[in-house]
């Protein structure tokens, strides 16, 4: 597009902003894929018009992740769908190229405002209930070791002895037979742990 079409569009309503995209994930093969699905997804979108798009190398992260990005100049045809971009797709970064100012309608700033309230109870309601996935998997796990360790005690043994009949390092296990200990769920004698008669 020449900068004679591009002005016209502009003119006409349009927004030009540079909008950078991100994606972590793992494979690297799925992350490469995924950012191109993404961008053509969007493209698809007759309210916007791609006017430049790069891709940035896909790198690896801490964690084993793979990350990449697009950076890219997108005509968009109005405020509605510029809010309904950064709230829906949440980019990294948005910066608006032209023009120099935009102006709007009470209404119109309260409907995006109640948008991104929307998007933000969602995002929250999601927190909340991990939280609580979370919470309830490590008492879970916490069950499962302290039985773990109860069922190994045929015999009297020794930490490492019942990490290694369990599969945890004894280090990881000492909180655990510290609080057995207090609740007289196990008895320790010359650093041997058993089961109370």
């Amino acid at each position: 597009m020449d900068k004679k079409e591009l002005q016209s569009k502009i003119a006409d309503g349009y927004i030009l902003v540079r909008v950078t995209f991100e994606l972590v994930g793992s494979p690297k093969e799925h992350v490469e894929k995924g950012i191109k699905t993404y961008l053509e997804n969007l493209k698809r979108d007759s309210r916007m018009i791609f006017v430049k798009e790069e891709l940035g190398e896909c790198e690896e992260t801490e964690g084993k992740l793979w990350s990449t990005f697009a950076e890219t100049e997108i005509l968009i045809k109005n405020l509605d769908t510029f809010i309904w971009l950064s709230i829906n797709f949440m980019p990294a970064s948005i910066e608006v190229l032209e023009p120099e100012n935009l102006s709007f309608k009470n209404r119109e700033l309260q409907n995006w405002l109640n948008d991104l309230l929307a998007r933000l109870h969602e995002v929250n309601v999601g927190v909340i209930a991990l939280k609580s996935q979370k919470e309830s998997l490590i008492l879970g796990m916490n069950t499962l070791i302290r039985n773990a360790i109860i069922l190994s005690l045929d015999k009297a043994k020794t930490a490492k002895d019942i990490g290694d009949k369990i599969g945890i390092d004894s280090k990881q296990l000492a909180p655990f037979l510290e609080a057995m200990i207090k609740e007289k769920k196990l008895v320790k004698k010359d650093n041997l742990y058993s089961k109370p008669k």
